[in-house]
């Protein structure tokens, strides 16, 4: 998977940008949510204060003109909120947020021409404050900004409509005034967004080499053992299988712990190209490995033992003069199983393997 960061800060890999957008929405959400709830509730309360303090024409306006808009905008947020707090989709819900952001500002404004003219200040700080949020929203950098230029170019457009008297020279600033704008935000949101993956590849990086074994390339016993919790948590179907290398010492005494090692990888490297892309191969220690096979019965568990069994003891390791063998213990998850149990069982049938005749399959319940 490449880490490298394009000139628009976002991961060549495509699906590696899109596992950190949706961490970094999941994140991010944690606090959006409470904010647009308090911002909607804060927005409906304000009808209070123009219903004491905006003369709209009477009752009936005012209801038509502020609460209304309002209530909805509210019922919206709440039901963003509530979709937020189930949804796994974060990404999505993090797009409806801001199609929500520039809906409140449209409906801001066509509750402001019904009681006032428009203040060029006021005006130009929202557009300032709705540029900042979108920005800063953990969205592709490119989308933000096109979002954001569109926002900015159609108030321009309108603003000799909403803006009473407005002078092509004030037009001018505030086009000056946007531009500046969207450059800034452009500029450090495109370096931040740089840093934050920079980070997230380390992080990466760093769980990667915590959870695999550094000689073999597999995995390693901690993230064995995690995935067999996980596994056993969503109660899933699943079997476990142990092997282990028979007389590995004799290989090492003899032939050298270099070709050990190397008898080691070449191992790893059958066994991987010999089972499914979700099944997990992890060194549990020394010569012994285990084996997830998520989603599969105990026969068909049994078939693909046997069939590793049978690769390894025919594979010719380089350097070693004699057959290479391994044992393999199996067994399969229970209602009721954890961690511990699993292993000990499999474990068992390990042994049982090894005092049978060595380079063989035993499989739990035998």
């Amino acid at each position: 998977m490449s880490k490298k960061i394009n000139m628009f800060s976002e991961f060549c890999d495509k699906r590696l940008e899109a596992l950190f957008l949706e961490e970094a929405a999941g994140n991010s959400l944690k606090y959006i949510r409470p904010v647009l709830l308090l911002s909607s509730a804060i927005y409906l309360i304000l009808f209070v204060f123009d219903f004491l303090l905006l003369d709209a024409g009477g009752t009936e306006n005012m209801i038509k003109y502020s609460l209304f808009p309002r209530l909805f905008i509210f019922v919206l947020c709440l039901f963003v909120f509530l979709f937020s707090k189930t949804s796994k989709h974060y990404g999505l819900v993090l797009k409806v947020v801001s199609a929500l952001a520039i809906l409140m500002y449209v409906l801001h404004i066509y509750m402001a021409l019904h009681f006032m003219a428009l203040d060029l200040t006021c005006e130009a700080l929202n557009i300032f404050m709705l540029v900042l949020a979108l920005f800063f929203l953990p969205s592709r950098w490119i989308v933000n900004f096109i979002i954001s230029v569109a926002v900015c170019v159609l108030f321009l457009l309108f603003s000799p409509l909403l803006l009473k008297g407005i002078s092509p020279g004030t037009t001018a600033v505030l086009s000056v005034y946007f531009l500046w704008l969207i450059v800034v935000m452009s500029g450090l949101t495109l370096r931040t967004n740089s840093y934050k993956r920079e980070l997230y590849a380390k992080g990466l990086e760093l769980e990667r080499m915590t959870l695999t074994d550094s000689l073999t390339n597999a995995g390693n016993r901690m993230a064995s053992d995690e995935m067999i919790k996980r596994l056993c948590d969503e109660k899933r179907r699943f079997c476990v299988a142990l092997f282990d290398i028979d007389d590995f010492k004799r290989i090492n005494d003899t032939c050298g712990h270099s070709v050990g090692d190397e008898v080691l990888k070449k191992i790893v490297s059958l066994v991987r190209e010999n089972i499914r892309e979700h099944d997990m191969l992890a060194r549990w220690g020394g010569e012994e490995f285990i084996l997830l096979l998520r989603d599969t019965t105990l026969e068909t568990s049994v078939e693909i033992a046997e069939r590793l069994c049978r690769l390894i003891s025919s594979t010719n390791f380089e350097n070693v003069g004699f057959s290479v063998t391994a044992s393999f213990g199996l067994t399969e998850y229970m209602p009721g199983d954890g961690l511990a149990s699993i292993l000990r069982r499999v474990d068992r049938r390990l042994y049982s393997a090894k005092k049978s005749g060595k380079n063989r399959v035993c499989v739990s319940g035998e």
